[in-house]
């Protein structure tokens, strides 16, 4: 082999194939997810009212004590729709297309999904029918901090250790892995300040309010329980390649992660995401930004190389890349030959090249950032305050109605009322009146009696 020595499999690798395993014990969920059939996705040409829309940006940026001739630097730019499918007790299942925004833009890839809502842990898997497949684990360790790992496989010999339920027969399987520890702003309280992503020390204690669904097709939480893995991510990611169990390529970056939903996207937030690394505002909204080719899919098309296979991941210039030609150029790169051992970075030196990578990344864009934010919340304030004032306008006019009509219908009583009593006083004349009139023809009916009487 050219340029890098064998390593033996780490044991981070072989603990996210456990878990990757697990999960695919349970029957309904390895049956979801690696079903080659890819018909079912016919019903996400359409949006529905479930569906979540969001853009998603991946940058990355080699800090590997020996540099690989920077094929792992990359930038990528994804549409991504995800469909609520079905609700198994905790677990939501669903459809996901990502439509890359690279090269001519018509590159898409059909995937599905498994999510726990009650720890929010996400597997998902990509494209099941190739020869190929990718599997993304995303798990939160608190609401700032999470470990993304994604792997690629041997289709037919990963389907062959499920069968077997052999966590080692899928290492020879195994062509590429990725663990990513990554950081954001708390969704909730917005604190942002220093993570130590190995231990979280500077955390919240904030909770990430995941809700499990009451019944099979109960969508309306799906939305608001995706949403909650958006954000924008950085940190430090180690990728190893993979020949038959064996590790003989291992790499560090750095990431930044972006994602964004669309029911979230203003035209500002957008401008902010753009040009945070450079890119144009107006490509960005139009559909297409063009970036440099994928590291990644370098690594999968080197991987796809080596088994006489072509490979949906590959992009560009990339797509004929194979694995020797990469240790060729790993080689080149590091001076040494076959038989020279691979220098791997100490936990000290990913630190203080994080730290330092970050600074170097991060501070004008921060600032930036800092200012744009501040904007946003004004201008938000400024509409909070003119909806306030519309809404105490509309109130204040409703009690003035109410009252003038109170008013109204008093005067109308107050009326009734004297005229009643007008009535009353005309009634009681009149009454006085009868009883004088009976009074004095009494009297004349007694004298005339008398009158009579004497007569």
């Amino acid at each position: 082999m050219s340029g890098c020595a064998s390593t033996t499999l780490g044991a981070d690798v072989t603990q996210t194939l456990r878990d990757i395993f697990s999960l695919c014990a349970k029957p309904f969920i390895h049956e979801f997810l690696f079903d080659t059939n890819d018909a079912s996705h016919s019903h996400m040409s359409h949006e529905s009212a479930d569906s979540l829309s969001a853009l998603v940006r991946v940058t990355a940026q080699e800090v590997s004590p020996i540099r690989y001739g920077r094929i792992f630097d990359h930038s990528q730019n994804i549409n991504l729709r995800s469909t609520p499918a079905v609700n198994v007790g905790s677990m939501a299942l669903g459809f996901c297309t990502l439509h890359y925004l690279d090269g001519d833009g018509s590159r898409r890839v059909n995937m599905r999904y498994a999510r726990d809502d009650l720890s929010g842990k996400l597997f998902v898997v990509a494209a099941p029918q190739l020869d190929v497949m990718e599997m993304d684990v995303v798990t939160f360790h608190s609401a700032r901090r999470r470990t993304r790992v994604n792997a690629r496989f041997k289709a037919q010999m990963l389907r062959e250790a499920f069968r077997a339920g052999e966590v080692d027969g899928a290492l020879n399987a195994l062509f590429t892995i990725s663990t990513s520890r990554q950081w954001r702003a708390c969704p909730l309280c917005r604190q942002d300040g220093a993570l130590n992503v190995e231990h979280g020390s500077g955390e919240c204690t904030c909770r990430l309010p995941f809700m499990v669904a009451t019944q099979p097709f109960d969508f309306g939480r799906d939305r608001s329980n995706m949403a909650l893995h958006g954000g924008r991510y950085r940190g430090h990611c180690v990728l190893r390649l993979f020949r038959e169990g064996v590790q003989i390529v291992q790499a560090q970056l750095m990431t930044d992660v972006w994602t964004q939903s669309t029911t979230d996207r203003t035209r500002a937030a957008s401008s902010r995401m753009a040009s945070s690394r450079g890119f144009d505002a107006a490509s960005l909204w139009g559909g297409m930004v063009r970036a440099p080719p994928i590291a990644a899919a370098a690594a999968a098309a080197a991987a796809a190389a080596a088994m006489g296979k072509s490979d949906m991941y590959a992009s560009g210039a990339m797509s004929n890349v194979g694995l020797e030609a990469m240790l060729q150029a790993c080689a080149q790169q590091t001076g040494v030959g076959g038989g020279a051992t691979t220098t791997t970075q100490t936990q000290s030196q990913a630190m203080s090249q994080t730290v330092s990578l970050s600074r170097e990344w991060g501070a004008e864009e921060e600032e930036e950032e800092e200012a744009q934010l501040q904007d946003e919340r004004e201008r938000k304030l400024e509409l909070r305050k003119q909806r306030n004032r519309l809404a105490a306008a509309r109130s204040n006019a409703k009690r003035k109605r109410r009252t003038d009509e109170l008013r109204a219908q008093l005067r109308e009583q107050q009326l009734r009322e004297h005229a009643l009593r007008e009535r009353e006083a005309q009634l009681r004349r009149e009454n006085v009146h009868l009883r004088r009139q009976v009074g004095q023809s009494s009297a004349r009916r007694d004298v005339a009696a008398r009158l009579a009487h004497v007569l």
